[in-house]
């Protein structure tokens, strides 16, 4: 449930390379609220990457991931969560670490968004005793219906991470899991430019934002044929999909030729649709993540967060095209590069 999973900041963190780190580390967030790292072995592996990392004068933050059906529980109760705060601090000094990162999906009442808001501020307080500089980053849920808890959580953070995702609700609806636009018809539920909008918008703060990159393949079965190719809809088997995903990095491994690839202009991903057997495929490639890597660029935001890098290939494809974006030298900090006229605020 919770992992030292790497990941990339551009201007803020890496967490770690994943060249370097043949064997991902995970840590285990008991029930009670304790979490931990492995045994002795993994420990002083962690602590050697760690060191590699330092002598770069790399940020390393550990993440702390889950359900959040699985978490909601633990972070409600007061003892649970003050365990658990304890224990992230523990292991932030433990490993000379620079801070946490809480990507949990997704609160869905006003009381798990409050409970939230009481761990992210129980961390920020705890840190603040250390006496370092530790950093907090927190995964933005796409509910607008809780933009109190919101706009509290993104006062308290040091960086808010903005993930794309259309295909939870929605399973049988063909599209891509993170296009960069919305498409003249808006069919797209998310987008890369609706969110950072929106929350450029709602924080004043773009600066602050990370736009996750998850290079996943999505693909679908028995999807019904229709004129409009980036936008289709499956057929629902004993009312389930018959669909999945999988590392981008694995299209060939699982049948799918990629020379036959489409554009999607809209979203401004590419996909495979095979008509005879009525399989489609969507999914993010260096040519996308340009894309999204200059968007980021135009509108000041902050960084790139890479979620996760063993979804790459051996070549590190995708994530030498996400170091090569150039967010470090904004000047601008403050400036949000949108029309926010008809964005309702905070």
């Amino acid at each position: 449930m919770a992992s030292s999973t790497p990941k990339l900041v551009d201007n803020h963190a890496i967490i770690l390379d994943e060249n370097k780190l043949k064997h991902p580390l995970q840590s285990l967030l008991r029930s009670n609220g304790i979490l931990t790292i492995g045994n002795e072995l993994e420990k002083q592996r962690f602590k050697n990457l760690v060191a590699k990392a330092k002598a770069k004068d790399v940020t390393t933050m550990i993440a702390v991931d889950g359900d959040w059906q699985a978490v909601a529980p633990l972070i409600s109760d007061d003892e649970k969560r003050k365990l658990l705060v304890d224990s992230i601090v523990s292991l932030v000094l433990e490993f000379q670490l620079d801070g946490v990162d809480i990507f949990w999906k997704w609160p869905k009442t006003d009381a798990d968004f409050s409970n939230l808001l009481s761990l992210i501020k129980d961390i920020r307080e705890k840190f603040s005793e250390t006496g370092r500089k530790l950093l907090i980053s927190n995964l933005v849920s796409p509910s607008v219906e809780h933009s109190d808890f919101q706009k509290q959580i993104s006062e308290i953070v040091d960086f808010l991470n903005i993930d794309i995702n259309n295909h939870e609700g929605q399973p049988d609806l063909v599209v891509p899991g993170a296009p960069l636009y919305s498409g003249q018809k808006n069919q797209y539920r998310e987008s890369v430019d609706r969110n950072l909008r929106l929350l450029s918008c709602w924080t004043k703060q773009p600066r602050k934002l990370n736009l996750v990159v998850c290079p996943d393949a999505i693909y679908w079965n028995n999807v019904i044929n229709s004129e409009d190719k980036t936008s289709m809809k499956a057929e629902l088997i004993n009312g389930k999909v018959d669909g999945g995903l999988f590392y981008w990095k694995n299209i060939r491994a699982h049948g799918w030729n990629i020379s036959e690839a489409s554009w999607n202009h809209e979203s401004m991903t590419p996909y495979i649709w095979n008509s005879n057997k009525r399989k489609y495929l969507t999914f993010d490639n260096e040519e996308s993540v340009k894309h999204k890597i200059k968007y980021a660029e135009d509108k000041n935001v902050g960084g790139i967060t890479f979620w996760e890098l063993r979804s790459d290939d051996q070549e590190d494809t995708i994530l030498q095209v996400v170091s090569s974006a150039n967010l470090c030298s904004k000047s601008n900090d403050g400036l949000v590069k949108y029309n926010c006229d008809d964005i309702q605020l905070y």
